[in-house]
């Protein structure tokens, strides 16, 4: 899992061949002001949100197998959970088709607090539960994910 500012994203650009793609895409949308939708751009899943985060009581992680799971927070704020699916309760499993397993999560947790600016990568088997409101008040916010084929081990 990476967690940073999008300032900062050129010193990932050499953990996937397709990362420099999506970070330029990311910027491209940010300066167009792209509007909600869903398409595909060179093979990788493109979903530009505008939504309210929410008080989450289903506790549903998604994991994938076959990409990376990158949010950029252009405008607003969320807290996304991070665990290690191991520790956690399969509820539905792996759809190859939608690429996604879910997991019931645990207890414990890492909470991680997106603004402005911030994206995280979710590698494959990293179990994650976004869109949550930051201390339990929902605030609107917009979010570019993109999802691009894993090429590590």
């Amino acid at each position: 899992m990476i967690f940073d500012n999008i300032k900062n994203a050129e010193k990932y650009c050499s953990l996937n061949p397709e990362f420099r793609k999506v970070f330029e895409h990311i910027k491209e949308c940010v300066e167009k002001n792209t509007p909600p939708s869903r398409y595909e751009f060179g093979g990788m899943k493109v979903l530009i949100q505008e939504y309210d985060t929410f008080i989450r009581e289903d506790n549903d992680y998604e994991c994938h197998k076959e990409v990376v799971d990158i949010q950029f927070i252009q405008k607003g704020q969320e807290e996304i959970r991070y665990c290690d699916p191991a520790r956690m309760e399969l509820v539905r499993p792996y759809n190859a088709d939608i690429d996604c397993a879910v997991y019931k999560g645990p207890e414990k947790y890492v909470k991680l607090y997106l603004t402005d600016g911030d994206f995280v990568c979710f590698f494959p088997g990293e179990a994650h539960y976004p869109s949550v409101a930051v201390d339990g008040k929902p605030s609107r916010t917009r979010k570019i994910v993109i999802k691009v084929k894993h090429h590590g081990k």
